[in-house]
């Protein structure tokens, strides 16, 4: 039975969303904080993804990329586009509106799963987490994908409500969500397969030896293929397949750690918030530490009232934790440097969840229902299983405050794993100590340090905003114009041309290995490119250059437009722009 929608849950409601839109819509067109990512490429990168609608609404068709060109985030581009114009704050309003859809979505989930109080604080945990509110202005697709993995979860959710075939529908659909978004965008989203698959055990308990025996399987599988020395030899092998198997093989060889072994492993599960990130950023945890540990007491609670929990509370909470463990668990296996505010916004919905219980719970003061269903009063301290998940948390946020505090490398994450177990154990004796009445006062000292730190942090971000990715793009659009381009191509080219008119190319095969330097000369001459904005980063930019002028096409660089912060260091490349000339050729 759902409880009742009353006028303070609206207004609760209201404020979260108000804040995430005031944090979501300030300042138009600045950079990503730089303390958060340290480079420009989500920014640069998102409107790849927006090029084929952003193209159409300015009347001119691209070249198509299926792998950048999701058919319903196309559409949505094109139509906001169309109404609101092609430009940088158009773009950040659009995720804004992502945003805000995320926080409406992950409010309704939790609201059926752990009540109204939960929801609500979830809401207001996501509003201010920084590294959402720092993608969510950007517009990237990670963000439209964990809108859509809650999608998935409120359509499970609600087929508890329906029997026969539309039960089966609504739990199909949840799961072609998922599958579907991961094959056709980006894999990482099919992180929230594994809460799918929790949720279904506990709805359907006939599956669960038929899920442990696949199960061991896949993962008997996995570890023969991480310790296998032909690893190598098999993704080259899927590369030359072709099609789905060969650009699966492709990301293998790219993302996939080199180095795998028992350390990293071990490292990578317990101080993956403090892993060095791309750009020097620092990690998850740093970004939202107060959350993070809310999350972590969510998950803990959680797992000691799962007997008391009610059928739609449970599979909510397996939801949860089976996206954020599944999340955790397969992240040690690819190559550092991780990118958090890319991979990790596919993060922010289940760490909002589980910090919104914890704080609901914690702060709330027993009734008689509590009391009823065994809830309320001291944890119990026997519990084997809550006990040695608390061994595991403490281990993970000591080698997480060694790690950024105390300045320990993180390659000693398994030594300071062992004495964080014992730091796990006084702190498990702690909680099962507290009454609660005290509880409740330290669930209200959490509530503010989870919502007054990440309110303060995004607060200081919006308040010194940075521009240097708007100047970048400015600068670029007037050399552009003064030097009459018609056909702009390059990695930059949908950042640089968006709301221009200007036709332009993304320009895949550009930015692709060194090897295809004489395919790429050759198209550039082919299609009649006037210039092209390339990545000073990309160490094959400079060899496209001299391959093009030995073909007879000289780059003439018209700028070198700086992509870094005000303070001065080099943080990000700089874009370079370059007319294309052809250069008369002498007879023999």
């Amino acid at each position: 039975m759902r409880p009742p929608f009353r006028l303070c849950e609206l207004a609760g409601l209201l404020a979260a969303a108000g804040v995430a839109a005031v944090l979501l819509l300030a300042n138009p067109g600045a950079d990503v904080p730089w303390d958060a990512e340290g480079t420009q490429a989500p920014l640069l990168d998102a409107f790849w993804y927006m090029e084929l609608g952003a193209a159409r609404a300015e009347g001119f068709d691209p070249e198509p990329l299926p792998l950048y060109d999701p058919p319903v985030w196309t559409s949505l581009v094109r139509v906001w586009f169309s109404l609101w114009g092609g430009s940088l704050a158009s773009a950040q309003a659009l995720g804004a509106l992502v945003g805000l859809t995320t926080l409406l979505l992950l409010w309704r989930v939790v609201r059926a799963g752990f009540g109204p109080e939960a929801a609500l604080a979830a809401a207001g945990a996501l509003a201010v987490l920084y590294p959402w509110v720092a993608l969510a202005r950007t517009t990237l697709v990670y963000g439209p994908l964990a809108c859509l993995a809650l999608l998935a979860a409120a359509l499970w959710l609600g087929a508890r409500r329906a029997r026969g075939l539309p039960r089966a529908a609504r739990e199909a659909a949840a799961w072609a969500l998922i599958l579907g978004a991961g094959a056709a965008v980006r894999p990482p989203v099919w992180a929230a397969l594994g809460g799918l698959a929790l949720a279904s055990l506990a709805r359907y308990p006939r599956l669960r030896p038929w899920a442990v025996a696949s199960g061991s399987a896949l993962g008997a599988g996995l570890l023969a293929f991480v310790a296998s020395p032909e690893r190598a030899r098999f993704i080259a092998w899927l590369e030359r397949q072709g099609g789905f198997w060969a650009l699966t093989g492709y990301r293998l060889r790219v993302k996939l750690d080199p180095d795998l072994g028992l350390n990293s492993v071990l490292g990578g599960w317990c101080g993956w918030g403090v892993l060095p990130t791309a750009g020097g950023a620092p990690g998850y945890a740093v970004l939202a530490p107060w959350t993070c540990l809310a999350a972590s007491l969510g998950a803990l609670l959680l797992l000691a009232r799962r007997s008391a929990l009610r059928p739609a509370a449970r599979e909510c909470a397996l939801l949860f934790a089976g996206w954020w463990g599944t999340f955790v668990c397969f992240l040690p296996l690819f190559a550092p440097p991780l990118r958090p505010l890319r991979h990790f916004a596919l993060l922010a919905p289940p760490v909002a969840a589980l910090a919104g219980y914890a704080v609901a719970c914690w702060t709330r003061s027993p009734s008689p229902e509590d009391a009823a269903e065994g809830t309320s009063g001291k944890l119990r301290r026997a519990d084997p299983l809550v006990a040695g998940a608390a061994l595991v948390l403490g281990a993970a946020l000591w080698t997480h405050v060694s790690c950024l505090a105390l300045g320990a490398a993180p390659g000693r994450a398994p030594v300071l794993a062992g004495e964080g177990v014992l730091l796990g154990a006084v702190g498990w004796g702690v909680a099962t100590a507290l009454r609660p009445r005290r509880r409740a006062i330290t669930g209200w000292a959490l509530a503010l340090a989870v919502f007054g730190a990440g309110l303060w942090r995004c607060g200081r971000a919006a308040a010194h905003p940075t521009y240097v990715g708007a100047a970048a793009r400015a600068g670029a659009q007037r050399f552009l114009e003064a030097d009459r381009a018609r056909l702009l191509a390059g990695p930059y080219a949908p950042f640089v041309g968006l709301g221009t008119g200007l036709p332009r190319l993304r320009g895949a095969w550009i930015i692709t290995r060194p090897g295809f330097l004489e395919r790429t000369a050759a198209r550039l001459e082919r299609t009649g490119v006037t210039h092209i904005a390339l990545d000073a980063a990309q160490a094959h930019s400079a060899r496209l250059v001299e391959r093009l002028a030995s073909r007879g096409l000289r780059c003439v660089l018209l700028a070198r437009l700086p992509l870094r912060p005000p303070r001065g260091e080099a943080i990000a490349a700089p874009l370079l722009l370059y007319r294309l000339e052809a250069v008369p050729r002498t007879p023999r």
